[in-house]
């Protein structure tokens, strides 16, 4: 049995007809996403985040022109070694993917590509790259994490929350409106739990 560094449940939102595989087999559904963290499968840290895309998959479910669909709310269990994360909500991390990004301009340029500051993009170009220098940085890597915060979700709430902050330093806040998101790149890292919640569209 491996033992891991860190091991923990996360959630994810999603049609079921793209679930299929990865509950029954454990292949990931990958997003491919040039925003976040690039292409993968992601996953939230709270119940609430995951109540939170539920609503908003069902709010572009319902401006969409589909039929009928089913919606699946799951747990998974993530588990991985300090090697295998990078972790962009720790500054030190951040300094070494702007080092990462020197290296991958400079392999853009020798194949012509344009540059890019979007994340995604970055990282996906990364993750692609034939570079040796930089499939040797991140060989080992199979999930990354970020912290998204989300303005103006509940302004009500958010002015309650603040009123806690009054006596801390005037350069800090309070506020639970910091989302901590997942994006699984390897599958092996991941592993379905359970369906929380099943509903038809």
């Amino acid at each position: 049995m491996t033992c891991y560094d860190n091991v923990i449940t996360v959630y994810h939102c999603n049609y079921k007809n793209k679930l299929t595989s990865f509950i029954s087999r454990g292949k990931i559904c990958i997003s491919k996403d040039k925003h976040y963290l690039g292409d993968g499968m992601y996953f939230w840290e709270k119940i609430s985040d995951l109540e939170f895309w539920e609503k908003e998959k069902i709010r572009k479910f319902k401006r969409s022109n589909k039929q009928t669909e089913v919606l699946l709310s799951i747990k998974a269990q993530l588990s991985y070694n300090k090697s295998q994360i990078l972790d962009l909500t720790d500054n030190s991390e951040f300094e070494k993917l702007k080092k990462i990004k020197e290296l991958l301009n400079k392999a853009n340029q020798a194949q012509g590509l344009r540059s890019t500051d979007n994340l995604g993009e970055i990282i996906n170009r990364i993750f692609n790259s034939r570079d040796s220098r930089l499939q040797n940085i991140v060989s080992n890597i199979t999930v990354l994490k970020i912290n998204i915060k989300y303005n103006n979700l509940n302004n009500q709430k958010e002015k309650t929350i603040h009123s806690y902050s009054e006596r801390l330093p005037k350069n800090q806040q309070i506020s639970v409106d910091i989302r901590t998101i997942y994006c699984v790149k390897k599958q092996h890292s991941i592993q379905f739990l359970d369906i929380i919640k099943e509903e038809v569209l």
